[in-house]
């Protein structure tokens, strides 16, 4: 395999938002804890000029001095008096990690401050260069992406010149290898990879409207793929000939749950899904077209939306989904706290900021909601 095929495929899985497993538990984990309680540590965050906040602005002295020991050391004994819960000393300590020849120690770090501030360019910035670095051109484009979404004015020039290199890299692939997936959904409509990773694939270009209900990004997405695909009748009719001929196939069922996914019948598409899992409660496809279904079908409640999500634990649009289906269901604050696992896992995808932004509803967090807007507009650009 050439090297720009290779550095398109590896976009390709960062569509999918494919990371490190421990990454993951480390995002969730800080989406979850408390941010603050009562005891020292929310005094050191609280007090700007406490010990804290010397010892970060000691370290930054250092570390332009080039004491990359003493400022390392100092940023975590600052991180330690706060408890981790600054997002920027621990940012700060993944750059310092890297300068040190560290450099495996730094993401959990930056995934760390973004679990406390989500709209914090900074940290997706470095995870850029992390996976820059390592040659993972996709995973860096996408979280240069969100750098650029997210970053205040004025925008550093050298990371508008990479996003826009990278990118001509991978448009002269992107529709030729778009196209296969297609071919191949096309072949095997239960092909639970090819359905993914299209998903998430229209999910990062398209941008619904901003005012529209929480689950019109999933149903352009998949009225996208089904228009790509052409004579969606004639699959159903081939799906249908399949399950009449061989009636225990999980395979052709779920594979005519999916056309009639993609041509918008969500309601039967759901009952075909149940009827698949009925005959393999573990069928991948079966459970992701069901939960898929669902959330169009506004059958919110469905706990297998929930429970599909947490299974696929790296699937970005099953978690976009889930997000969706409690904001239809009004709980707004559980909503956020999967959206922002969304976003860990893909940061570059519109709809995320978009549905993020509803989460903000408070007076004091109107800050949150215009970063969360600015997001979801500049990715659509």
């Amino acid at each position: 395999m050439s090297e720009t095929k290779r550095t398109f495929a590896d976009w390709i899985w960062s569509l999918v938002g494919v990371a490190g497993i421990v990454f993951i538990l480390v995002a969730i984990y800080m989406l979850v804890a408390p941010r603050f309680s009562s005891d020292p540590a929310r005094e050191a965050l609280e007090n700007p000029t406490g010990a804290a906040q010397k010892l970060w602005k000691g370290a930054r002295g250092k570390l332009a001095m080039g004491d990359i020991e003493g400022g390392l050391r100092d940023l975590k004994q600052a991180v330690a008096l706060v408890e981790g819960r600054h997002p920027v000393y621990l940012n700060d300590l993944g750059e310092a990690l890297v300068m040190a020849g560290l450099s495996d120690q730094a993401p959990p770090n930056w995934l760390a401050a973004i679990g406390l501030r989500p709209f914090y360019a900074q940290p997706y910035l470095n995870l850029g260069k992390w996976r820059d670095a390592r040659g993972e051109y996709g995973h860096a484009l996408a979280r240069y992406r969100a750098a650029l979404a997210l970053h205040p004015e004025p925008v550093p020039e050298d990371l508008v010149e990479r996003v826009a290199l990278l990118l001509g890299q991978f448009k002269e692939r992107r529709e030729e290898e778009l196209a296969k997936i297609r071919k191949n959904l096309r072949a095997n409509p239960a092909d639970f990879q090819a359905l993914s990773l299209l998903v998430t694939a229209e999910l990062t270009i398209l941008r619904a409207d901003e005012d529209a209900d929480p689950t019109a990004g999933l149903r352009l997405a998949f009225q996208r793929i089904g228009e790509s695909l052409g004579n969606l009748d004639e699959l159903v009719r081939r799906q249908e000939s399949g399950v009449a001929d061989r009636p225990d196939s999980v395979v052709d069922r779920a594979g005519l749950g999916v056309a009639l996914l993609l041509g918008g019948h969500h309601e039967r598409a759901l009952e075909v899904f149940t009827t698949a899992l009925e005959l393999s409660e573990n069928d991948r496809i079966s459970n992701l077209g069901a939960s898929f279904a669902a959330v169009l079908n506004g059958k919110v409640e469905d706990e297998r939306i929930a429970s599909v999500a947490k299974g696929f634990r790296v699937n970005v649009a099953a978690w976009l989904s889930y997000g969706a289906a409690l904001l239809e269901r009004g709980e707004t604050v559980e909503a956020r706290k999967v959206l922002l696992t969304a976003l860990q896992l893909n940061p570059s995808l519109p709809e995320t900021y978009r549905l993020l932004a509803r989460t903000f509803t408070g007076e004091d967090e109107t800050e949150d909601r215009a970063a969360a807007l600015r997001g979801y507009k500049r990715l659509g650009e």
